[in-house]
């Protein structure tokens, strides 16, 4: 039976994307699974010594551990703010909403620093509590699990706000009208109606939340200190330090198993949308709901939310700078290209910078032409998810430590030996981002009108010309916010380049964790600010195209 030309040109659509996630995804995954199920015949010895060795067992454990209390506290934290954006409507609402997206963006090396420069011993809070008190205050918060709790609520607390926000203001005015008119208390509406209209998007995102913590590599490896080691870290100890490709590929299916079941069950509960009816109305904040009980707690949970933000960047940036009585100098700043911060790095701060924007332009590029391919294939013809969207999302549930390690394993002989040179690099960077690119652009050739592209090929637009005078303006928005979203991935990556790179190829985060380790903070606050301003105009470029969807 011979296909159709449609069905040709799909296939030849899906080829690109297909051979390259199976040769850069699949095949690293097979290869970093397979020490440690492979010992000169199949076995699970591996799997059983990590299960049945006491200190690896509370290595899963406190992993299991802290990614629950996260998840917790982030969609305690996450809820309030998800009714304020979907029920009120108030003067620098689009600033609230601009702001929960800096989280997100935000390379893990550098919020870490921002928690130490505010709970440290020499902390901002700590020095305000001592100071307040009269005596030296201790916070105990750095280096335990409630420094790795309380970051990763201020990295995924968004995801919560934002995807139970968009639900709430979708949810059909009338469900709660009707209950309304039957009698039912506010609680009851909450209990009845609401809740479980928001049931999908709030388990979604919770599920998304637990993935992120469980799969967590910088915030545990700075903050958690040697006593909290988590599934994450252990397989790049045992993979890069301990150099037991066996153990740390057990670890690695053990870890992969877990995050597989929370991604099916994520794009499962994603996929539950209710059909949209009548929007309410948003509420106005007015000077006295305010000064009400309500208008309080609104204001409160803003402050907070406004100091988890800003705080730690705060934090970065006032320490980046030095203080004479003069004023503020730029002497770390230029300690950063001095020689004794390349003899830290191997190579200059600048090639360091370069190198990271070189690899993320390099990765976001091929993630957009990846993306278009798979988009055009799968959607172009129909608004619907396809049944191959989940496989293409995979990517998204496993974690960078895991294909660095993968990727080790895939490519350190020949025929296929890229591991040692920049291009393993740029492809472990495109496997991160192009989840990311492609659910924005996907999402805009969904909702493209066909009708536009008839009408031009009606009055002679040939495709090219179609795609370039209609298709492409309404997919733009789509591309933008998935090329910024990627770069900032890709600028802040850090698990899978700690993995791959030799030092002429270090990045951004690589060099803020080697002045670390070798106690120049100054350094590392300045490369931190440099980081966090690619970050903050990748931020303002999906702001100002945030309808897109990315999660």
């Amino acid at each position: 039976m011979r296909m159709s030309g449609e069905a040709l040109k799909r296939c030849a659509l899906l080829s690109t994307p297909l051979l390259f996630l199976t040769l850069f995804f699949f095949y690293p995954l097979f290869m970093g699974i397979l020490p440690g199920i492979n010992d000169n015949g199949l076995t699970g010895t591996y799997v059983y010594r990590i299960l049945s060795d006491p200190y690896y067992r509370k290595i899963i454990s406190f992993t299991t551990f802290q990614a629950i209390a996260s998840t917790i506290l982030t969609v305690l934290l996450g809820l309030p703010g998800a009714y304020l954006i979907s029920h009120y409507g108030f003067r620098g609402k689009p600033l609230v909403k601009a702001m929960t997206t800096i989280p997100f963006i935000m390379p893990s090396l550098m919020v870490a620093m921002g928690f130490i420069l505010l709970f440290g011993n020499r902390g901002f809070f700590t020095g305000l509590l001592s100071g307040i008190l009269g005596h030296p205050v201790n916070l105990d918060i750095l280096y335990s699990w409630k420094a790795i709790i309380l970051v990763h609520a201020f990295y995924n607390f968004p995801i919560v706000m934002r995807m139970v926000g968009s639900s709430w203001e979708r949810m059909d005015a009338d469900l709660e009208d009707a209950a309304r008119t039957l009698g039912a208390s506010p609680w009851q509406r909450f209990r009845h109606v609401t809740l479980p209209y928001l049931y999908p998007s709030i388990m979604a995102s919770a599920l998304l939340t637990f993935i992120f913590c469980f799969m967590s590599f910088a915030i545990v490896l700075i903050l958690g200190g040697v006593r909290y080691t988590t599934v994450e870290v252990s397989i790049y100890t045992l993979s890069n330090v301990m150099i037991k490709p066996h153990m740390a590929s057990a670890m690695a299916i053990i870890q992969i198993s877990v995050s597989l079941v929370f991604m099916y069950l994520y794009l499962k509960m994603s996929g539950c949308s209710i059909a949209r009816g009548r929007q309410r109305p948003m509420r106005k904040l007015h000077l006295k709901d305010i000064i009400s009980l309500k208008g309080l707690g609104i204001a409160g949970y803003s402050i907070l939310i406004t100091v988890l933000v800003l705080g730690p960047m705060l934090a970065v940036i006032y320490s980046s700078f030095t203080f004479r009585s003069n004023g503020p100098t730029l002497r770390w700043y230029q300690d950063v290209f001095s020689s004794k911060a390349e003899s830290i790095l191997g190579i200059s701060p600048v090639e360091a910078i370069f190198n990271s924007l070189y690899f993320a332009t390099l990765a976001v590029s091929i993630s957009l032409i990846l993306s278009l391919l798979l988009s055009y294939a799968l959607y172009r013809r129909k608004n619907r998810l396809s049944l191959m969207d989940p496989l293409f999302m995979l990517p998204m549930g496993i974690s960078s430590v895991t294909l660095g390690f993968g990727m080790i394993q895939a490519f350190i002989n020949p025929p296929l030996q890229i591991y040692g040179s920049w291009w393993a690099i740029v492809v472990a960077h495109t496997v991160i981002s192009f989840p990311f690119v492609f659910r924005a652009v996907s999402n805009s050739v969904r909702s493209m009108n066909p009708e536009l592209t008839e009408a031009a090929k009606t009055l002679g637009a040939n495709g090219i010309q179609s795609f370039l005078m209609v298709e492409l303006p309404q997919i733009m928005p789509g591309i933008i916010v998935g090329l910024t979203f990627g770069f900032a991935i890709s600028i802040g990556e850090f698990g899978a380049t700690l993995m791959l790179y030799r030092p002429e190829y270090s990045t951004i985060p690589i060099a803020i964790y080697r002045f670390l380790g070798s106690r120049n903070f100054g350094a590392a606050t300045s490369m931190s600010v440099i980081l966090m301003l690619f970050a903050g105009i990748s931020f303002l470029m999906i702001e100002r195209f945030s309808g897109e969807k990315v999660f």
